[in-house]
């Protein structure tokens, strides 16, 4: 019979060798599966995504490299050129500016440099040279050889060389002019005898040097560099000359021998006369590029389609729609293609507005196809209006408002400018400034006395006017005043009066001499500088009258080499600097002009803020203006010398300059100068005008153009934080969140696993204690009466 416990044991399967570890993993595994597909299931398809969408910026690259080439100018403007063999007429560069026609070019003759030698030979070129400053100008002589006027060209800046004990040499004399980088050159040459100093300037008539030296006291030397109307101490090695020529027969004259702006963008170089010998230059359209770039665009826009159609459409590869078959990024991004391929290009209002008027058409699967006839037909007859289509464009209905730059956020489309305040230069109006030549010559000068007309005749029998005296007191220098009477006598002429009265200078130790020039009695001092002077005083003439012209003559004091200090201070555009003025003798008011021009343009620190200026004497004033326009713009002077106020520019009136202001479409704009901007978030907004004085309105017309419209849209795509960045920063964000995901299924089935082996492991136990309990009712049973085993 079986006993009662055995049965226990086999119900609970003691002994079956059940694998409950085995049996705890498949558990988990079953209760994981579903959520671990999904989330692998998940990942996959984002990655390929992201991979996807790496392929569509791949292509879009292409494609925009593309559109870059369609929105080039040059692609669709460019010129070829055919033109008659010549040594003497090179060309160098032909752009897409210049005109298309046929040109004649004859060169007559070729721009050539002015070039000085020192007559001087030294034996060593850092042999001592003197002190003191060269002043170099640039102009034309009227006479070359000998030189015997100079006209400034008050365009060009002069400089001014200091030269002092630490270049006191040719070396230094050479470097201190090159290191002004400001038009001339200078090199030292040994001819076998010696050495010279070279100067050379730049080619043209008018970049011809003057040389005048100012020597210190005590240093002389820096004369020998002298090359002006009043002493050539130079050797005039060559003399400087314009090019000329004759462009379709009209003469055209020019400094340089390197020319690019007869023909606007075309470049040529004249390298030696050649009179009479026609050159024949014929630019025309060169087509070819443009038509290539469009057949171009249009395999590539195919290949694009081509490339995307695995991610976005069907992949016969994988036998399945790929992974952005339904993402909307991708789908907005193709329709939004197809739709600029087929519609019409914004900003362009006539003539070719869209691909199609160029024989470019959308095929049923999305793709181009180019219609040759049309195509051919419009490159042949309206090759400008493919242009339009294409390229950006931006034109100005005024000469004075031009546009500087359109950005690509500027909207197509027309816009009316209104000019409500023209800019303007900032400057300063000195007053008059009379005698101020004279009291800057360096040189010592007499103190003189000019009388007004004399009333004298010729002849003139003073007897007969029944004269008592003619008489006056005159003081040289300073000194006391002598008393000097006119013989009473018949005199020939004025002349004559006045060889009596020096008679009677003499006869008195009155040191001066007089002369009659004709009109008027002159008395110059025998001395010369600071102290000398002439000066009259009781008059008497008897009868009455003014015939010595005394009473109202003009006395003028003699100067000396450090007479007055005549520098200032001037303010240009908010930038301060001290001028030096140095004491000289200048042909004229406007040489004087020309000179503090070159001063304040030369000084370091107005250089390096762009502070320049134009000095000129009007009439009887100077005037400083500032080259920069706007609110900043302004001139103002500070008399730091005790003679600075001869110039009379500190007691002048200081203008300001002003920014330009004006309307686009009606709305204000912001002037910076002379350049004008539209309102920020305006439709305008992008646009940068340069506005010039006199301007009052003129309409502005933007067009982007095909190429434009095709690569922004494009480039908002692939830019940084672009729409794809932002796409794929999504995707990489989902996929961020399924490595949590699975983190938390990994923790959830972990405690899961955890639970199953606690609650097996507690079974074992109940299995382990029941089996105890079978073994003690085995024993029970064996001794119970009923249940006992028989031996």
């Amino acid at each position: 019979m079986e006993s009662i416990g055995g049965n226990i044991i086999s119900a609970l399967g003691a002994g079956s060798g059940i694998n409950s570890n085995s049996l705890v993993e498949q558990l988990t595994e079953i209760e994981k599966a579903p959520r671990q597909g999904q989330i692998d299931s998940n990942r996959e398809k984002f990655e390929a995504q992201i991979s996807d969408y790496g392929l569509i910026r791949s292509a879009l690259s292409t494609l925009q490299d593309s559109s870059n080439i369609l929105s080039d100018s040059a692609t669709f403007n460019s010129k070829s050129a055919s033109f008659t063999d010549s040594d003497a007429f090179i060309p160098v560069s032909l752009d897409e500016s210049v005109p298309a026609g046929t040109y004649s070019f004859e060169v007559i003759d070729i721009a050539k440099s002015h070039s000085l030698s020192t007559a001087l030979t030294v034996q060593d070129p850092s042999d001592e040279v003197g002190t003191g400053t060269l002043a170099i100008n640039f102009g034309a002589w009227d006479i070359l050889e000998p030189p015997t006027a100079f006209t400034q060209d008050t365009a060009l800046d002069g400089l001014v060389i200091t030269i002092d004990d630490a270049n006191n040499s040719l070396n230094g004399v050479r470097d201190a002019i090159n290191a002004k980088d400001a038009g001339v050159t200078a090199s030292i040459i040994n001819d076998g005898s010696g050495y010279h100093l070279l100067i050379t300037a730049e080619s043209g008539l008018t970049h011809q040097l003057e040389i005048t030296a100012t020597e210190d006291a005590g240093a002389p030397g820096l004369a020998d560099f002298n090359f002006n109307a009043a002493s050539q101490n130079m050797t005039q090695l060559q003399a400087g000359q314009d090019a000329s020529l004759e462009v379709n027969g009209l003469p055209v004259t020019r400094s340089s021998n390197d020319i690019d702006d007869v023909l606007e963008g075309f470049r040529f170089t004249l390298a030696k006369p050649d009179p009479g010998v026609i050159v024949s230059v014929t630019v025309s359209e060169d087509k070819s590029a443009g038509e290539q770039a469009v057949r171009d665009f249009v395999d590539t826009f195919n290949a694009f389609l081509e490339a995307i159609e695995p991610a976005v459409g069907f992949d016969e590869e994988a036998d399945a729609n790929g992974s952005l078959y339904r993402d909307p990024t991708a789908k907005s991004l193709l329709s939004q293609l197809r739709n600029l391929v087929g519609s019409t290009i914004p900003g362009v209002e006539s003539g070719f507005t869209a691909l199609t008027n160029v024989g470019i058409r959308t095929e049923l699967d999305g793709s181009l196809s180019i219609d040759e006839k049309d195509l051919r037909l419009a490159f042949d007859e309206n090759y400008d209006l493919v242009k339009t289509l294409f390229n950006p464009e931006s034109t100005s209905s005024s000469d004075k408002i031009r546009v500087n730059s359109v950005r690509p956020e500027a909207a197509p489309g027309s816009y009316d400018v209104v000019i409500t305040k023209e800019p303007s230069q900032g400057g300063l109006e000195g007053i008059a400034a009379g005698g101020l030549l004279a009291g800057l010559a360096v040189a010592n000068t007499a103190g003189t006395y000019t009388a007004t007309a004399s009333g004298f005749t010729s002849p003139d029998n003073l007897l007969s006017d029944g004269a008592v005296e003619y008489s006056f007191d005159i003081a040289i220098d300073g000194g006391a005043a002598i008393s000097i009477a006119l013989p009473i006598a018949d005199y020939a002429d004025p002349a004559a009066i006045a060889t009596a009265l020096q008679a009677e200078f003499d006869a008195n130790l009155v040191l001066a001499d007089i002369t009659h020039n004709g009109t008027e009695f002159v008395i110059t001092s025998r001395s010369a500088g600071d102290n000398s002077s002439v000066a009259i005083s009781g008059v008497v003439e008897d009868p009455a009258g003014d015939k010595f012209g005394f009473a109202a003559g003009l006395a003028v004091a003699g100067t000396g080499p450090n007479q007055g200090d005549f520098d200032f201070t001037i303010t240009v555009n908010g930038v301060d600097a001290d001028i030096s003025v140095a004491l000289g003798t200048y042909a004229d008011e406007d040489a004087m002009a020309a000179y503090l021009q070159t001063q304040i343009n030369n000084h370091e620190t107005l250089t390096e803020n762009a502070a320049t200026v134009d000095v000129v004497w009007n009439t009887d004033h100077f005037e400083i203006t500032s080259r920069r326009y706007g609110d900043i713009s302004g001139v103002s002077v500070v008399a730091i010398g005790g003679s600075a106020g001869a110039f009379g520019l500190e007691a002048g009136t200081s203008t300001s300059g002003a920014n330009v202001e004006g309307t686009f479409n009606g709305v204000v704009g912001f002037g910076i100068g002379k350049v004008l901007l539209p309102k920020l978030d305006s439709d305008a907004y992008g646009i940068s005008l340069v506005v010039e004085p006199g301007a009052t309105t003129t309409t502005i017309n933007i067009t982007r153009g095909f190429g434009i419209e095709l690569d922004q849209l494009i480039e908002g795509y692939l830019q940084s934080a672009g729409v794809l960045d932002l796409r794929e920063d999504s995707l990489t964000i989902d996929i961020d969140g399924l490595d949590e995901d699975q983190e938390r299924l990994d923790r959830r089935m972990t405690a899961f696993h955890d639970r199953l082996q606690a609650q097996f492991l507690a079974m074992e136990r109940i299995i382990s204690a029941l089996s105890g309990s079978g073994s003690v009712l085995d024993d029970i049973g064996d001794r119970l009466p009923f249940t006992a085993n028989n031996s």
